[in-house]
């Protein structure tokens, strides 16, 4: 049967409006893509929106990213990550720090790629991959997995690789992900992360980032933050003029971080956890762990046992029977190390006997947080009727000598005088220039801070966890 040249015409008109109807989204809102991620919750104060035109206009194609906590970089790098697949048809490789992260990521781009409008652009949309019309895709990859080498992007077509988080990632990781990307054309690369690790790749690239091609994008807490609605002359001074410097109070009202919250963080938290978590700097690096004025405080003339008050035993075990142990007690929120002692080349048999007379004298303290290296020694202890706590040093040591800091410079811990080794171990405590804690005249800070896994969550959350959401 022939076709009339009419019918002809209305298929024609009929397959010239479909294809109209299809390309509509991308019509629409090609050249607005920030009036488009509106529609699904997201908002962009100025510092962020610069970030996401210049990677989405693809002006920029090695882009650096340090946000803080909870300062929207990683649903940031979602929205890009849709945009680019959804406007232009990338292929796009996202590793991510962490399972966590990674579901984060990934729950940003499918609450736009989910969108109803957007259906028909994306017909394969699950927990692994995102799949385009045009058979482009996006695909997520936790690094902890140790799944690195991903599918190649953009053979043929844009290419973008995300790393966020990067600085909880190993090197070989790193390297595998960036391998991936040599048939895209363009290729755009965005790694992102806090600054909190002094080395890696992430570290390593701060250092030199111009150099190899990359630009920086930087902002704070403040940056992020709500319009502030106190009056800036009644604003703690170090907080106003260190910190925010104003800019709170010119945000617009695209900012989602409350000023409230950033002035308790200030409060409670040490100096060098503010700055690295919310003002997104990098954490120091050669220099003393606690500042010796903290120090001189705490020194006390008497900080006796408190009958009746919670207590618990530090211990670092250290080498060849080289014991340090601390006692501790929380008492009216300050922390109290009322006694301590140190052995030397003293067998398993002897400290435990020591440490079972400290119970008898203290009021039965039976919790004890202990090195985890010498397993023996603290199943002895348990044997002796000890509750033991292990206390792993590759991944607490950061944290727990944060949390010692933290009471020092807060001006909650008190120690008596008498205990001069201890103290003066304090004010040797020492970072090398990588920012790594010096291994040496240490076995009193490290038995001090092993009670950080009782005391640090009574005084507070641990250090990091908190968490904002936009």
């Amino acid at each position: 049967m022939k076709t009339s040249f009419d019918e002809k015409n209305e298929i024609l008109h009929l397959f010239l409006e479909g294809l109209k109807n299809q390309n509509r989204l991308i019509h629409e809102y090609k050249d607005r893509p920030i009036e488009f991620l509106a529609k699904t919750g997201s908002y962009y104060p100025p510092i962020l929106r610069e970030m996401f035109m210049d990677i989405y206009r693809q002006r920029v194609l090695r882009a650096m990213v340090i946000g803080p906590r909870g300062g929207g970089k990683t649903y940031s790098l979602g929205d890009i990550a849709a945009s680019l697949f959804l406007f232009y048809g990338f292929d796009v490789l996202i590793a991510s720090g962490g399972e966590g992260q990674a579901k984060e990521v990934y729950e940003e781009v499918t609450s736009v790629l989910g969108e109803e409008e957007v259906d028909e652009y994306v017909p394969t949309l699950t927990t692994q991959i995102s799949k385009g019309r045009s058979g482009n895709w996006i695909r997520f990859i936790p690094a902890s997995t140790r799944r690195g080498r991903g599918p190649h992007p953009g053979r043929g077509h844009g290419g973008l690789i995300i790393l966020d988080e990067e600085g909880e990632m190993e090197e070989k990781i790193v390297n595998a992900v960036l391998g991936t990307g040599s048939t895209a054309n363009p290729l755009i690369i965005i790694r992102a992360s806090t600054a909190h690790k002094i080395d890696g790749t992430f570290a390593d690239l701060l250092e030199e980032y111009e150099k190899k091609g990359y630009r920086l994008y930087r902002w704070d807490a403040f940056d992020v933050a709500k319009k502030c609605p106190y009056d800036c002359a009644n604003c703690i001074e170090e907080f106003r003029e260190e910190y925010c410097r104003g800019k709170a109070k010119k945000n617009s009202e695209l900012g989602w971080i409350s000023i409230d919250y950033l002035k308790q963080m200030w409060i409670e938290q040490t100096k060098e956890w503010f700055e690295v978590e919310l003002m997104a700097r990098r954490p120091s690096k050669a220099g003393r762990v606690i500042d010796t004025n903290d120090i001189r405080l705490a020194a006390v003339k008497e900080c006796p046992y408190v009958k009746g008050v919670d207590g618990a035993f530090g211990i670092d075990w250290g080498f060849k029977g080289y014991t340090k142990i601390v006692a501790t007690q929380m008492v009216e929120e300050k922390l109290r190390v009322f006694d301590a002692n140190s052995f030397s080349e003293t067998g398993i048999d002897d400290i435990a006997a020591f440490l079972k007379d400290w119970r008898n004298m203290y009021g039965g303290i039976n919790e004890v947080y202990a090195d985890s290296s010498h397993p023996f020694e603290n199943d002895k202890l348990r044997k002796e009727g000890f509750n033991v706590t292990e206390v792993t040093f590759v991944s607490f040591k950061e944290a727990g000598a944060g949390a010692v800091k933290w009471f020092f410079e807060k001006q909650k811990i008190e120690i008596a005088e008498k205990f001069k080794e201890l103290l003066d171990q304090l004010k040797k405590w020492r970072r090398d220039k990588s920012g790594k804690i010096v291994k040496k005249d240490d076995h009193y800070p490290d038995a001090l801070l092993c009670t950080m896994m009782k005391w640090w969550n009574k005084a507070r959350r641990k250090v990091g966890y908190f968490k904002v959401t936009r």
